[in-house]
């Protein structure tokens, strides 16, 4: 590949982020495409994902593009490279509209800018397109019929033939990366995202001092392997590909991986739980405890790839265009595991707090939820057929210590909210920003404990039970902030 401007989508995701970081290194001017979010525009997005552990300097070399893949009129002027990172990851059949319009439409809008530049593309996809295949896959094959776990994998093979013939039309270069599960860098547990096995992690280290020496049972076979590679990793075999220009596609894999018996064990030490491997038969023979249930529902999207054995990666052509100067990536143990719940703990898990401080000058909206909206509510059921569940907790806003607030619910009718009270039988400890998520029924209560955003302390049992209802009251009742 010759120097020049690279024109990189995805920037502000955990594969775009390093692979422009190693771009940036190699001392490759980056035009990075990036839209508003969050209450960021483009700019800042791009600095919040580039600039944590970077030396500043090189943020000349970076210009962002504002603008969606799906836009139809994206310039990038002169570009040497198109680098397409971006996709929709959502595995869930509910999100397969967004899938779609990301995976292939955006993509052909992508393949469309690159044919008028006449400049080569380099397409992050995923090992996972060979769906439900086992035994060895070939780089060079894609559709033979397979089927597919989920919307994601689909998408994305659709999106690779695409590639394929674009290329075959236009003439012009193109990779196809594809690598395997990507999870924080290897020196440090760094990531820009915390899902697939995050959620896990999370509700583990959310209730594992409560649950020591207690059984999970999670569905899932102990000798199926799950091929995971750092992120650092895949951006450096990413990169050295990309420089050498080769076209093809490049399984970027563990050759070794670990199996769920593995990963099991490692839990079990690293927060201190009895998780057991159980198929679906054995885990119907009883109720599950709430815990249990809670991750049934929040693993489901994973269930197939925790049952079944996922094939082998081969990567001869990785191996050939580095022209046998490829070193596999360090074997995951439990010394990485540990860098990454640290990390991710540090990161609050992928949730900054966004609200400011209470201030008593205006509304704050957490504060008016506990003290207009909610007591409107008091004594008198949640919800009209729930009767069976009485419970004393409070709910602590992390980000405001002096903000938290007993409620007292009995037989389903909400009877008291009270500040600073104690005597609860569990607490809820969450910041601002996600609890107005969660109040206002975007964000199920179970979905944001197992994302780390939630911590339970107390009787966990009652506290997902209260959890479960919550998360109807709040869909069926949903909070509208005000504007601070």
């Amino acid at each position: 590949m010759a120097d020049g401007v690279v024109f990189l989508t995805g920037v502000t995701g955990a594969l775009g982020s390093w692979i422009a970081r190693r771009a940036l290194a190699d001392g490759m001017n980056v035009r990075a495409l990036a839209r508003a979010a969050a209450g960021q525009n483009a700019q800042q997005r791009v600095e919040r994902s580039l600039w944590a552990g970077m030396d500043r300097r090189i943020s000349a070399q970076v210009e962002v593009v504002e603008g969606d893949i799906l836009d139809g009129d994206i310039d990038p002027g002169d570009v040497s490279l198109v680098i397409h990172c971006a996709a929709c990851t959502a595995f869930h059949d509910r999100s397969a509209g967004a899938s779609h319009q990301t995976n292939v439409h955006g993509l052909q809008r992508i393949l469309d800018l690159a044919r008028r530049r006449r400049v080569p593309l380099v397409h992050v996809s995923t090992a996972y397109v060979c769906g439900n295949r086992n035994g060895a896959v070939l780089e060079s094959e894609l559709d033979v019929g397979q089927g597919f776990n989920n919307v994601y994998e689909r998408t994305k093979c659709e999106g690779e033939a695409l590639v394929r013939e674009w290329s075959s039309q236009t003439g012009l270069a193109a990779i196809v990366l594809r690598p395997s599960i990507v999870l924080g860098d290897w020196s440090g547990g760094r990531t820009l995202r915390f899902h697939t096995l995050y959620h896990l992690m999370g509700a583990l280290d959310s209730v594992g001092s409560a649950l020591e020496a207690r059984r999970v049972r999670l569905i899932g076979r102990a000798e199926v392997t799950k091929n995971i590679i750092p992120v650092d990793y895949f951006a450096e075999v990413a990169w050295r590909i990309i420089r050498r220009g080769r076209p093809g596609t490049y399984h970027i894999a563990h050759p070794d991986p670990i199996t769920m018996g593995e990963l099991r064990s490692v839990f079990n030490e690293l927060f201190n739980v009895d998780l057991q491997l159980v198929s679906e038969q054995e885990f119907s023979r009883e109720r599950g405890t709430p815990i249990e249930r809670t991750c049934h529902r929040v693993m489901t999207p994973y269930r197939s790839y925790m049952l079944s054995q996922e094939p082998r990666f081969d990567q001869r052509a990785t191996v050939t265009a580095l022209d046998g100067d490829v070193c596999g990536p360090p074997r995951p143990e439990i010394g990485y595991f540990r860098k990454l719940l640290e990390y991710a703990r540090r990161m609050n898990w992928g949730r900054q707090a966004v609200a400011g401080p209470v201030s008593n000058h205006g509304t704050n909206p957490v504060r008016n939820y506990f003290e207009v909206f909610l007591p409107e509510r008091t004594n008198r059921n949640l919800l009209p057929d729930l009767k069976s569940l009485s419970a004393r907790f409070s709910i602590s806003i992390k980000d405001h210590p002096e903000s938290s607030w007993s409620l007292n619910l009995q037989e389903g009718v909400l009877k008291s909210i009270s500040r600073r009270c104690s005597a609860s039988e569990c607490s809820f400890s969450v910041d601002s920003a996600t609890f107005l998520e969660i109040a206002g029924g975007r964000l199920p209560p179970q979905r944001a404990f197992f994302a780390g955003r939630v911590r339970i302390t107390g009787n966990i049992e009652l506290g997902l039970k209260v959890a479960t209802v919550l998360a109807r009251f709040f869909s069926e009742d949903p909070y509208v902030a005000e504007s601070v």
